[in-house]
């Protein structure tokens, strides 16, 4: 019941005090829930799912990208997009405010994703990255993170509308975790153009055997 609130507040956007009934559960449970489920999913599946990519990959990243776009040496594009603060605390509210961007706090999410929609890359912060500008061809191709940001705004509610949460920790863990289940779903759609994963290679000489 707790997995269920937490993917029903991912999927639906639904606040904590709206599962008390449905799932017999109170908010702060239902939060702590949230909590606990992105943490999880971070720790059993961010080693294959934010990777990044292996030499194969690169190859095959850099052979879809030119037959699609006619434009080589490319891995994907890159591009940003915000998720408002809504509760964000005053003490934080100049540091995550801009200027151009009006007076509500935001949070930056920049990412690199590939042809297939899969995010090979993503950086949730507070650093001004301007955006790269393309000329025609690629200017096509950054279209596809555009397209990324919007299958997953549109599969996960929860940073579809203003973030609630008031912690910016918590708030990370929530972006990487759709990140990543959102990666899991196109390789589960057998689109992903570079599925393969070896988990060995990806070891680090001080991990334990």
């Amino acid at each position: 019941m707790k997995c269920t609130s937490a993917i029903r507040q991912m999927a639906y956007g639904a606040v904590p005090d709206a599962l008390d009934e449905y799932l017999q559960m109170g908010a702060t449970t239902a939060r702590d829930s949230l909590r606990l489920f992105c943490k999880a999913i971070m720790e059993l599946y961010g080693e294959e799912f934010l990777r990044k990519p292996t030499y194969t990959d690169m190859e095959k990243l850099y052979a879809h990208h030119e037959e699609k776009y006619g434009f080589p040496g490319m891995l994907g594009s890159i591009d940003c997009t915000d998720w408002s603060w809504e509760n964000c605390p005053v003490a934080f509210r100049a540091q995550f405010s801009k200027g151009d961007h009006g007076p509500d706090p935001f949070i930056l999410l920049e990412a690199i994703a590939s042809n297939d929609l899969w995010i090979w890359h993503a950086f949730f912060g507070t650093e001004d990255h301007k955006r790269i500008l393309y000329k025609t061809k690629h200017e096509a191709a950054r279209k596809d993170v555009e397209r990324a940001f919007g299958v997953l705004n549109k599969k996960w509610k929860l940073i579809k509308y203003p973030a609630r949460g008031m912690s910016r920790r918590r708030l990370s863990d929530v972006m990487y975790t759709c990140i990543i289940l959102h990666n899991m779903i196109i390789q589960d759609n057998e689109v992903a153009i570079s599925p393969d994963f070896f988990r060995e290679e990806h070891r680090r000489d001080d991990d334990p055997v």
